[in-house]
Parts: structure tokens; sequence; C-alpha cells
């Protein structure tokens, strides 16, 4: 491996991976159903609602509507209720929300309300970086980075990882900075 591929992916997931991750995010552990010290979804940052505002979430999720229900499992999750937060995010992601497979692929991978399987997890996060969401592309970065229900594959880490970047996601834009033109990765 050339060195500027080493320097890229030290770049890329040392932060992630060893616990200094951009923007108070958790690092991503490189064991599937490690405790994760809060684990932090899409979204989770937002402010916290009215009792009225949990209402009007639960009676659209009741609905069946996936946002409402993507809301929800933030908020479960926040709260600290594992399995309430699987569930929604599970039921948001059969409607292929796309940010809640992301949500789901963290989780499953993790084992955060449900068993760690990742497996499914890789899965899921494919669904949701195949359509283009930030989020699910940076999931399968680090998941083909440590070899994670995946075969551990560099290139596509760092493809995964860069096509997030390039949008924005806040969990690879130390990326960009570290490396500021294209990148040769095969």
């Amino acid at each position: 491996m050339t060195r500027r591929r080493i320097l890229l992916l030290t770049a890329l997931l040392g932060p992630l991976l060893m616990g200094a991750a951009p923007d108070d995010t958790p690092a991503l552990s490189a064991s599937p159903g490690s405790t994760p010290r809060g684990i932090t979804l899409p979204g989770i940052d937002l402010p916290r609602p009215t009792q009225q505002d949990i209402e009007q979430l639960q009676r659209a999720a009741t609905g069946g509507d996936a946002a409402a229900l993507f809301k929800l499992g933030q908020l479960a999750g926040r709260a600290g209720d594992a399995t309430a937060a699987f569930e929604a995010m599970r039921r948001a992601a059969d409607q292929h929300f796309h940010p809640a497979e992301a949500a789901l692929a963290e989780m499953l991978y993790r084992g955060f309300g449900t068993d760690p399987d990742p497996p499914r997890a890789a899965i899921m996060a494919r669904r949701a970086a195949d359509a283009g969401d930030s989020d699910g592309q940076q999931v399968p970065g680090w998941l083909f980075a440590i070899g994670a229900g995946v075969e551990q594959s560099w290139p596509d880490a760092v493809r995964w990882a860069s096509q997030a970047a390039t949008q924005g996601n806040a969990r690879t834009q130390h990326l960009r900075q570290a490396v500021p033109a294209p990148v040769d990765i095969i």
C-alpha cells in the first residue's frame, strides 16, 4: 500500500475508529455489540420536543408515517430506550426511508436494541448508500474498513466515505480536509 493511501486511510478512519470522532459524534467501535457511549442517530441534536410535539409524532407514526417513526426512534435513542428506538427505525426503514436505513445499519452493527448483526447492517447500509443518503454512505465506509458484515476492502471504504464527505457528512468532513484532491484508490 502506498504512503499516500495509508495517510488517506488514517485520516479517514482514525478519528472514527479510535475515539476522536469529529463534531462530538461518538466514535465507531471496531467490535459489534460494544456498548455505545450514547448512540448518535442522524439529526439527534434537534431541540427537545414538547409533549404536544411528541403526541403529534405518535399519531403520525401510528398512521405509518416514516419520518415520524424516524423522529420517534431518535427520541427513544436519546432517552436510552434502545428497544423502542430500534423498533421505530425498523418500521421506518421497512418503508425505505433512507435516513432510517442508515441509522438502523449502525444499530444493527452495534447491537443497539437488538442482537449485533453485522451482515444485516451491511445490507441495510447499502440500501441507504445506494439511494444517495450521506449517512448511509458513511456506514459502509467503516464496515468495509473493519470488515464487519462484508469482506474488508480499503478501496471500498475510501470510496463510500469519500462520497459521504462530498455530500457534507459531518462524520467524514475531516477526509475532505486531509485529502483536498481526488485520490486514485484502485
